[in-house]
């Protein structure tokens, strides 16, 4: 879910129960690179993550199962997720109000389950 540029948005979109495996970026990624965009609301619950790849716009560095990016505050709901394989389970840059956290599953194979 992105926001391209000033004034555009991508809230309120639900992301269940899918499966996101072996992608160049990051498994599911949420982007607001300007001010004045809308990218909160979103809600990411039940899928399952592994073996993605970075995301280089959120400064990551190391594959990711979920990256979040933003300049402004949003707030995101990203619970029950069960993520494997990678560096970062869940990296968000930026100020990210993240509710529902306790309840991901993170496989031994991921090193950081949340950097925040």
């Amino acid at each position: 879910m992105f926001a391209p540029f000033p004034g555009t948005a991508s809230y309120n979109n639900t992301v269940v129960r899918n499966i996101a495996i072996g992608n160049g970026e990051g498994g599911i990624n949420i982007h607001s690179h300007a001010p004045h965009q809308n990218v909160s609301g979103n809600v990411i619950v039940n899928n399952t993550l592994a073996g993605n790849g970075a995301d280089p716009d959120a400064g990551s560095g190391h594959p990711n199962g979920i990256a979040l990016l933003t300049v402004t505050p949003q707030s995101e709901t990203i619970a029950a997720n069960r993520i494997s394989d990678e560096y970062y389970g869940i990296v968000a840059t930026g100020p990210f109000a993240l509710h529902g956290l306790p309840s991901n599953k993170f496989a031994a194979s991921v090193s950081v389950p949340l950097q925040q």
